[in-house]
């Protein structure tokens, strides 16, 4: 998929240290999530109780100005002879008074796509595989666990087994902890005129010290964890003169990708909220646009550029409008 680098195995570095998946450094610098765009909260469908159960059913439930039905044979009665609630039973959900209580509604998944959907995440099975995904996807929420249950641990094998594939509601950036390991990514970038640049959403460009003089390279070193991450820049033409975005990225000293190469995604407008963030929906961006000619910045100021084999890009080849330039580049450390 275009705009997304996948790290070789052999990158990995010889000592592994654990860190928080959002740790980052760069020199002395310590970046916070604080710092980040806000992707937007997951919420859950159903509302937290405000129900005292301390007399448990000691209570009648309000009736809101209705006579309750009555009991039954065989029904389950309340202290005023109401009907009560059926008591929950092994597998079902229970609420805060022991009753029966629905299953929430289908959470908002990451697809693989790198954007997000709303639709439940196995509506496009059926038989077996339909009832084990939405056990593991929806009922228990397995994917949020790690590492898995024993439940969950069995539901994941048997859909396994059933389909050959994973469950689809399984983040593809998903690395269990105790296979995580350690990155050092960097980033040697300029642009004419200026930059801003984010790492997972978190706006580095204090960081760099010629983020507004496009005859400086900037060199920026980062920690990150196994799993995917977005590089982001905000590009800015002032003089309407020329316009152009050069970079070269490296993961533990081994150059990973180029400008030109064909792997950042451009846009010639901003991409939307939260364009910065892993997650975002980068389907409306395109193929970064090499420049049609490079002559107008010279050799001697973009030689370390030259050397790696980085080119000039933009968001159209005349790299000659006065505005900006948006471009994200997709990283999936193993």
């Amino acid at each position: 998929m275009l705009g997304k680098i996948i790290v070789p195995l052999s990158l990995a570095p010889l000592s592994i240290v654990a860190v928080s998946l959002l740790t980052m450094s760069a020199g002395s610098t310590a970046l916070t999530g604080t710092e980040a765009e806000s992707a937007p909260t997951k919420e859950t469908s159903l509302a937290e109780s405000k129900t005292d159960t301390s007399g448990d059913l000691a209570k009648a439930p309000p009736t809101n100005g209705k006579t309750p039905p009555r009991c039954g044979d065989g029904d389950r009665c309340g202290p005023g002879g109401e009907k009560a609630p059926p008591r929950c039973g092994d597998g079902d959900r229970c609420g805060p008074g022991g009753e029966k209580t629905p299953l929430p509604a289908p959470k908002t998944t990451l697809k693989s796509g790198g954007g997000h959907g709303t639709s439940g995440p196995c509506q496009d099975l059926s038989g077996a595989a339909f009832g084990l995904c939405t056990a593991f996807c929806e009922a228990q929420e397995c994917h949020l666990e790690d590492p898995f249950s024993t439940s969950c641990q069995m539901l994941y094998d048997n859909y396994v087994n059933q389909t050959g594939e994973e469950p689809p509601c399984i983040d593809p950036c998903f690395v269990p902890e105790s296979e995580r390991v350690d990155y050092e990514v960097s980033i040697m970038l300029t642009a004419d005129d200026s930059y801003q640049l984010y790492v997972d959403g978190v706006d580095v460009t204090s960081d760099a010290t010629y983020p507004n003089n496009w005859f400086r390279g900037d060199t920026l070193t980062y920690t990150l964890e196994s799993g995917c991450h977005t590089l982001a820049v905000a590009a800015s033409d002032t003089y309407s003169v020329t316009s152009g975005f050069i970079a070269s990225v490296s993961v533990d000293g081994v150059l990973a990708t180029n400008t030109g190469d064909g792997e950042w995604l451009a846009s010639d407008s901003n991409p939307g909220p939260g364009w910065t963030l892993v997650g975002f929906d980068d389907s409306s961006m395109f193929t970064e646009q090499p420049c049609a000619s490079s002559s107008i910045w010279g050799t001697y100021w973009p030689a370390p550029f030259y050397a790696v084999g980085a080119s000039w890009v933009w968001g159209n080849t005349a790299c000659g409008n006065l505005g900006e330039a948006f471009f994200r580049l997709n990283m999936d450390l193993p």
